[in-house]
């Protein structure tokens, strides 16, 4: 099919038997979230990318834990993925940028860190 594209969120350590993927193939600017079984090629959606979502992000156990989100004026917002919806828990203006943060695993648990950089700072 052509102008589908794949995009690769996380591969979990404890299951070695599953990818979780993007896919282009419903709307090509946005990609739904789907759970790959690589031993039977079976896919699963787990998430209809209606909220123009630009990113998943999964901690190390393979959870769906932040999404990175594009509003309508280009700002971006890091979002805490909930059962029912989404929260916003970290945000920058079209002059910055924040990327998806990844985990860290400590003693006490995974903690994730934030990436910004300003356009100020390059002046």
């Amino acid at each position: 099919m052509k102008g589908i594209r794949i995009q690769i969120y996380s591969l979990p350590k404890n299951d070695p038997d599953t990818v979780y993927i993007g896919l282009n193939d419903r709307d090509k600017a946005w990609y739904d979230l789907y759970k790959l079984k690589l031993s039977t090629g079976e896919k699963m959606l787990m998430r209809k990318n209606t909220e123009r979502i630009s990113g998943w992000v999964f901690d190390e156990q393979g959870q769906l834990r932040l999404a990175s989100h594009t509003t309508d004026t280009g700002d971006n917002q890091i979002l805490r993925v909930d059962a029912t919806g989404f929260t916003k828990v970290y945000s920058c203006d079209v002059f910055e940028s924040c990327g998806r943060p990844s985990f860290t695993k400590t003693a006490s648990g995974s903690i994730w860190r934030p990436t910004r950089v300003s356009a100020t700072m390059w002046n």
